[in-house]
């Protein structure tokens, strides 16, 4: 059983059993007193005016082995985690208002597994997929996380706190939506919001 410090250990074994590929990012740890009377958060950089605490990488190579992620993570201040999308998973980038309510309308009509939905500080989502088996159509906004570029993943620590999937938390042992399921209901969600603001007749 790992304790709770190991959780993302955890995470990451997890992630490289299923053959998503993880990265170390940099932790966020707190201020010394001798800087910071308020022992807020910063990132482990070292940079004290860090525009990314604790989301970017501090290692150079993607990591699918269960050693090597062992290596990495079985440490008493355990990086952050990235992953990427693949042939396991494909994350993509929703905007905050048609985001919303195309998640409404895949509650509303289960098509299938929830996908697992990540809000991020800018109000955006992360949501993930399967592989799309053929090209999407995208709604306005939407955009794919291509293979080797990073995804924050839970349950990784920002300055605001522990991140968290809002849906699907046993995230990746539970199944995936397809991605065509959710791409469509995301372009209702936009049709129906041009609709509402008059866009279209």
């Amino acid at each position: 059983m790992f304790k709770a410090r190991h959780r993302l250990l955890a995470t990451a074994f997890a992630y490289a059993e299923q053959g998503i590929a993880v990265r170390q990012a940099y932790s966020v740890i707190r201020t010394a007193s001798a800087l910071d009377a308020f022992g807020r958060w910063r990132c482990a950089c070292g940079d004290l005016t860090c525009q990314r605490p604790g989301t970017h990488a501090s290692g150079d190579d993607w990591l699918t082995d269960i050693a090597d992620v062992a290596r990495v993570w079985s440490t008493p201040q355990s990086p952050n985690l990235l992953a990427t999308s693949g042939a396991a998973v494909w994350f993509w980038k929703l905007p905050r208002v048609i985001g919303a309510y195309g998640m409404r309308l895949f509650e509303q009509q289960r098509p299938g597994p929830w996908p697992p939905l990540l809000k991020l500080p800018s109000g955006d989502w992360v949501v993930a997929t399967a592989r799309p088996v053929a090209g999407v159509t995208l709604a306005t906004g939407v955009s794919a996380f291509q293979p080797g570029t990073p995804v924050l993943m839970p349950p990784s620590r920002l300055p605001s706190g522990r991140t968290r999937w809002l849906q699907s938390p046993a995230f990746p042992q539970t199944p995936l939506p397809s991605a065509e399921s959710v791409h469509e209901l995301v372009q209702q969600a936009e049709r129906e919001r041009f609709e509402l603001l008059g866009y279209v007749g």
